[in-house]
């Protein structure tokens, strides 16, 4: 869900209230558009609880095809811990290669998920009319 804040002043610098309007904040990568498949809402609601929290944000960067130096530095973590984290994801959703985590994933809804530590350290999340 993207929210957009607006702070009313009067003349005299008054404070006069706040207005904010919430929207389902839709996604649509370029890829999905070729493919036909239609924007959906993404949300920061966890799929399920089989992973922890660091799995997924691990998780939600492995998805976007990012490799363990790189997951690693955005997250500040070591590459060994990272991999270990990966290990981790592979065992538990009993998978063996990328192509069969990402169809379990697809299948679980997290290609519609965003973990909101990211969205709260400002990653980047827009929303209409700037960036939150």
């Amino acid at each position: 869900m993207a929210i957009s804040f607006l702070t009313a002043f009067c003349r005299e610098n008054g404070y006069l209230g706040t207005f904010f309007h919430a929207h389902e904040f839709l996604f649509l990568s370029p890829l999905e558009y070729v493919d036909g498949i239609p924007p959906y809402a993404v949300t920061t609601e966890k799929p399920n609880k089989l992973f922890t929290d660091k799995e997924r944000e691990v998780l939600f960067l492995a998805l976007h095809r990012l490799n363990s130096k790189e997951i690693a530095r955005r997250l500040n973590i070591g590459t060994r811990t990272t991999d270990h984290h990966l290990n981790i994801i592979y065992e538990k959703a009993d998978v063996h290669s990328a192509c069969q985590l990402r169809a379990f994933c697809k299948s679980q809804g997290f290609e519609r998920y965003i973990p909101s530590e990211f969205i709260h350290k400002g990653r980047g999340f827009v929303e209409m009319g700037g960036i939150a």
